[in-house]
């Protein structure tokens, strides 16, 4: 979801924006290098501001675009270069450099299969009523 938004020039419905904030978690979106560093300044004065500062460790960017480009980004925290990603996860959503779903897609197959898988015994107990299995059986297909 995050990927497509991402992807659309920072757009969603026709209105710009350039963040996707829930409780503390944060994702600025600028569409150059030099308008994010200007962004990153700004949330590091707020943040010092009030009395926390941004965890270089935990911070990382990414650019999202569909033609490969191997220049690195430069962006600094207090002189701390923070780390160039092709993936992360915000809020349990894999966003990836390309912007597509296919990582996501596949964890999620392999959440059902294994949820599935979990449910073999009960599946399979015959002291359970063969039309409560097949019930069960239906709600995950």
């Amino acid at each position: 979801m995050y990927a497509e938004l991402i992807s659309q020039k920072s757009t969603l419905n026709g209105e710009r924006f350039e963040s996707i904030n829930y409780a503390d978690d944060k994702m600025l979106i600028a569409e150059t290098p030099q308008k994010l560093q200007m962004m990153v300044n700004a949330l590091n004065i707020t943040s010092l501001k009030y009395g926390t500062k941004i965890n270089c460790n935990k911070t990382k960017v990414m650019k999202i675009e569909r033609k490969k480009d191997n220049r690195p980004l430069k962006i600094k925290i207090e002189g701390t270069q923070l780390e160039q990603v092709e993936w992360y996860k915000y809020l349990g959503h894999i966003v990836t450099e390309d912007g597509r779903d296919d990582p996501e897609i596949k964890v999620r197959i392999a959440m059902a299969r294994s949820a599935f898988n979990n449910m073999e015994r009960v599946l399979r107990a015959r002291d359970l009523h063969m039309e409560s299995r097949l019930r069960i059986l239906n709600c995950y297909v």
